[in-house]
């Protein structure tokens, strides 16, 4: 198994272990269950790991935005539940997942529009 869907597995068994995974995730892409991940809790570390370090890796044999440590980072930085602040605790709309996204550029691969580094 590559070091990249070794990763993959782990930030699966993560996102399993936190509950933030469909029922069905296993017939889902992964951007598809990083759309998931973003609608269910807002938390865009998936779709930066996806687009930026997963797909490049995998099926373009290029790198992507985030190097192996950087990818590797993010995926521990599950076993830390994110920190909410006391204003988005108080204020349930803060809350709500935001998906705007920039483009940055097309894959070299298939030619999709990759979303940018920083999702807000």
């Amino acid at each position: 198994m590559s070091a990249v869907t070794s990763l993959w597995a782990q930030l699966l068994g993560l996102l399993d272990n936190q509950g933030l995974l469909p029922i069905q995730f296993n017939r889902m892409t992964p951007a598809e269950i990083a759309n998931h991940v973003l609608d269910h809790n807002g938390d865009e570390r998936v779709v930066r790991f996806v687009w930026n370090y997963y797909y490049p890796r995998n099926y373009g044999n290029i790198k992507g935005l985030l190097s192996d440590k950087k990818a590797r980072a993010l995926v521990e930085s599950f076993l830390q539940p994110q920190k909410q602040t006391s204003e988005s605790v108080s204020n349930p709309a803060l809350n709500k997942p935001k998906r705007v996204m920039q483009i940055r550029t097309r894959c070299q691969v298939c030619q999709v529009r990759w979303p940018a580094e920083d999702i807000k």
